[in-house]
Order: structure tokens, then C-alpha cells, then sequence
């Protein structure tokens, strides 16, 4: 009776097994589904665009060592797919892109909003930058996005009732958005625990409209000559932070 359960449990395992493609892992950065021969190149060097936590769904294939390769809520597995790694503590989803698509980059991103943590063993999540009015509405119910709407009105015409700036979640991100694209690059290689100011490091996961799915993780990091950068970590490249974004994590410089 053992023998005649492990059998039937091999074959039902078997024939599970069948319904998902033979992923070939090409060079640890390039994947192929066998079954319809779609390359995938993870996007960036890794590091910088994960799948949001609870937005992988399905298995879409799986390689003969174990590593397994998920679609992607509201995106086309023929396009983008994801992987799954995990510590023990966090739960991490690369994401690669179909040779057919380009790579997902700040340009194409197009930011909107952003969530702020402190990583480490486990991710703590601290602040948000949200976005314009218009998107909040993807985000939140319609209650809540239009009781953010009413209070961004009260700031705004306090700040201009008292002579001062008033600056939005969104001002952060575009701020954030424009100085990668268009400034010029000061480290061109990741920094080093040597010259960052361990307790001045702040991770921005950036969010999208064009990808709900997803985050582009972009870091606010201090030297230890105090001077303030942002790292692009889909690139590895640090750019000087500006000036009213690094005092929203600093305070008065």
C-alpha cells in the first residue's frame, strides 16, 4: 500500500510538473522558455526593479535546478516575468523583461509616488511621498483620495497665506526622477559601507502608473563628509540629492 502511494504521488507530481515550461538559465542574468523560446534579461544589473509584494501570481516556469519564474499582475508574461528569492525575512521578486521589450529604466519608469523605508533584516516602512490628485485615485478609495485632496488644498493656501513653499509627495519624486535623468553622475560604481553614513541611508521605492506591478528602488544616502546623494541602484550611479529633498530626510542643512 506505501509503495502503490508513493507511486501515484510521483505521477500526480509528474503531471503537475508538465503544465508549467522548462526555464534554461543561460548565463545567471538571461532566461529562456523552452517551450516557446522567449529570452528574458533581468532589468538593470537586479538591484533597483522588484515585483511589489502580493502582485506575482501564477508559476510560469521553472528550471531543472529548482528556480522558479512567476507572471506578474497587469503585465503579459511574454513581456515580464518575475523570480522569488527569499531569507527567511524578505521576500525579494527581480524582475526580467523580454528581449523584445526594452529594459525598464528611469525614463520609461515615470514615476508618480514613492514609499520610504529603512532596509534590514526586515524592510520598515516610515513615510510617502503620494502623487498628483489624479492618481491617488488608483491607490485609494475615492473617500480617502478625496479627503487627501481636501487637506493638500488647507496646506497649500496655508503655506501661501504665510509667505513659504509648499511642496507635495509628487515634488519629491519628480525632483527625484529629473535629477537621474538629466544631472550629472558623481559615483559611477556602488558606494561602499566605508564611505556612507550608516545611519543616513533611506530606500525609495518609487511607484508607477504605467507599472503598478512594480518599484524602482532609487536610495538617499550621506557620505561621511556629509554630502548628500541619490543612488540609482538600476545603474549603481550616485548623482548629488537636492537640496529641499535631502533636508526632507536630514532636516535644516
Amino acid at each position: 500500500m506505501k509503495r502503490l502511494f508513493v507511486i501515484l504521488l510521483a505521477a500526480c507530481l509528474l503531471l503537475c510538473a508538465c503544465g508549467v515550461p522548462r526555464a534554461e538559465n543561460i548565463d545567471g542574468a538571461t532566461v529562456k522558455n523552452t517551450d516557446n523560446g522567449i529570452e528574458y534579461r533581468l532589468c538593470g544589473n537586479g538591484k533597483g526593479v522588484f515585483c511589489r509584494r502580493g502582485w506575482k501570481t501564477e508559476l510560469y516556469m521553472k528550471d531543472g535546478d529548482g528556480a522558479e519564474y512567476y507572471a506578474i499582475n497587469k503585465l503579459e508574461p511574454a513581456e515580464y516575468i518575475c523570480d522569488y528569492f527569499s531569507d527567511g525575512e524578505e521576500e525579494l521578486a527581480r524582475v526580467y523583461h523580454s528581449v523584445s521589450v526594452p529594459d525598464i529604466t528611469m525614463a520609461n519608469f515615470e514615476p508618480t509616488g514613492g514609499q520610504i523605508y529603512i532596509e534590514g533584516n526586515i524592510s520598515q516602512w516610515i513615510d510617502e511621498f503620494l502623487p498628483e490628485d489624479d492618481y491617488l485615485y488608483m491607490y485609494f478609495s475615492e473617500e480617502y483620495a478625496n479627503e487627501i485632496i481636501a487637506n493638500r488644498a488647507k496646506k497649500r493656501a496655508a503655506a501661501e497665506a504665510a509667505g513659504e513653499v509648499y511642496r507635495d509627495g509628487y515634488d519629491y519624486v519628480y525632483a527625484i526622477r529629473d535629477t537621474i535623468l538629466y544631472d550629472e553622475v558623481k559615483l559611477d560604481r556602488a558606494p561602499t559601507p566605508d564611505i556612507m553614513d550608516e545611519n543616513c541611508t533611506f530606500h525609495i521605492r518609487l511607484l508607477s502608473e504605467r507599472f503598478q506591478s512594480l518599484y524602482y528602488d532609487v536610495v538617499f544616502w550621506r557620505s561621511k563628509d556629509g554630502v548628500n546623494y541619490l543612488l540609482d541602484r538600476n545603474t549603481d550611479c550616485s548623482y548629488l540629492c537636492p537640496y529641499f529633498v535631502a533636508e526632507h530626510f536630514v532636516g535644516d542643512m
